[in-house]
């Protein structure tokens, strides 16, 4: 009976060991795609160019509420929940039916960022065009700010992209 008890806890300290180290693991690659994205965006800046804190939080929030608005229409919004558990909680009494909602939802999830960031980029372009007496420096900063919608869109996906693999290799 005690060697049942001492293999229990060992097996129990093995399982919370691959939980913390499968949540740190996706943590760290989430860290990586955004530093790597700050590295890119450094690069392309020209020497004499200074780099600003620029955050337009309307696009952030655009793209994301589009995100909430399909998941709840299509009736996964548990199914995303549940991704980012089955992600960092290894488990093997997870049904595999479940895994592929999760892995569907945040498939739909990233169509979804980058349609939604496209359709939005379309929108201020059109409107953009609609002015066209406006001098040719403005044009290039609403242009600019137009094409900050797609990025968005793309930034979110990519961000869930190694949710999505994770999930496809459960």
């Amino acid at each position: 009976m005690k060697g049942l008890v001492e293999e229990g806890k060992k097996s129990s300290v093995a399982v919370l060991g691959t939980k913390t180290a499968s949540v740190i693991s996706l943590v760290a690659g989430e860290a990586a795609i955004m530093i790597f994205l700050g590295v890119v965006i450094r690069l392309l800046l020209r020497p004499g160019m200074t780099v600003g804190i620029y955050i337009d939080a309307l696009n952030i929030v655009t793209v994301i509420s589009m995100i909430l608005i399909v998941i709840a229409a299509a009736g996964q919004m548990r199914e995303l929940g549940c991704a980012f558990k089955y992600c960092a909680v290894p488990d093997s009494e997870i049904d595999a039916d479940l895994v592929a909602k999760s892995a569907g939802a945040v498939k739909l999830s990233m169509i979804t960022a980058v349609l939604s960031g496209g359709i939005v980029t379309v929108l201020r372009v059109i409107s953009l065009l609609y002015f066209p007496d406006m001098e040719s420096l403005g044009q290039q900063i609403l242009l600019a700010g137009a094409m900050t919608d797609l990025l968005c869109g793309m930034m979110i996906a990519v961000l869930l992209l190694p949710i999505y693999g994770r999930l496809k290799k459960l």
